[in-house]
């Protein structure tokens, strides 16, 4: 196993965001959490990209990388996210429901994609994880924008509609190639 630790060490890991967020919400900085957030979504990406790519690469470290890849989604995409809205909203039970919700079916979600993949429409069954991230951007932006939106009341609603959407019978197709760096580079702008 120790061989693996290399792949799991690399600096450009989306992992090393999530750790990097987790501890900026441990130490109450949300907004800065988010910003790693986003960054980990788009290295993800690149992540993933690279990896198709690597055509020599052994079986068994593709493996190892797609699993820490889900953990990483289901880290990123639900955990994150629900201690974000724990925190800003001071612990209500809304927000620890919303949080179980979102990290539930961030479980299912990536233990059904791991094991069945695409619709043979070549579509994804179920929103991705990875939508939740800016989706929780927005909550956070507007909150800051708009007084009677304050993300302590918006976000646990906007996680367990996200949640119900992780989960439901239809899905987007992928965004691949240009499209992704379209839709990372236009949720940065409104962040």
């Amino acid at each position: 196993m120790l061989k693996y630790l290399v792949m799991a060490l690399m600096p450009s890991r989306p992992a090393d965001c999530v750790y990097g967020a987790i501890f900026l919400v441990a130490t109450r900085h949300p907004d800065y959490a988010m910003a790693l957030l986003i960054w980990a979504v788009m290295l993800d990406h690149i992540d993933g990209w690279l990896a198709r790519r690597l055509k020599r690469r052994p079986r068994n470290y593709a493996l190892v990388g797609e699993d820490m890849d889900s953990a990483t989604d289901m880290v990123s995409a639900a955990i994150v996210p629900g201690l974000i809205g724990i925190q800003l909203s001071g612990g209500t039970v809304l927000s620890l429901i919303a949080a179980l919700l979102i990290a539930v079916a961030a479980c299912l979600r990536v233990g059904y994609f791991n094991n069945f993949g695409l619709t043979d429409a070549g579509r994804f069954y179920g929103v991705p994880l990875t939508y939740t991230v800016p989706m929780t951007g927005l909550c956070l932006g507007a909150g800051k924008l708009v007084n009677s939106l304050p993300a302590s009341l918006t976000l646990p609603w906007v996680l367990i509609v996200m949640a119900v959407l992780h989960v439901c019978p239809f899905g987007p197709p992928p965004v691949r190639g240009i499209g992704f760096l379209l839709v990372f580079d236009l949720f940065t702008r409104v962040l």
